[in-house]
């Protein structure tokens, strides 16, 4: 049985997928937070979206409004 043929990683290859790593988190983060944002702003009412408060949790009138129908229609 051969072993397997495995290359040899240098420095500057290293170096090269870390930085393609952070790169890659950064593009994924500048994509995913306007969609997460829009989904938080869309939960909430429209007073809080124009006085800046987009965070979605408990204390949202429209989650309590959604998980009330949830209850009722289960």
């Amino acid at each position: 049985m051969s072993r397997p043929f495995y290359i040899k990683q240098t420095k500057s290859g290293r170096v090269f997928d870390a930085f393609n790593i952070v790169l890659m988190i950064l593009v994924l983060v500048a994509v995913v937070y306007p969609f997460v944002n829009v989904l938080a702003i869309s939960f909430n009412d429209g007073y809080d979206a124009v006085r800046g408060v987009s965070i979605c949790g408990p204390e949202c009138s429209r989650w309590k409004t959604i998980n009330s129908s949830w209850r009722t229609a289960a």
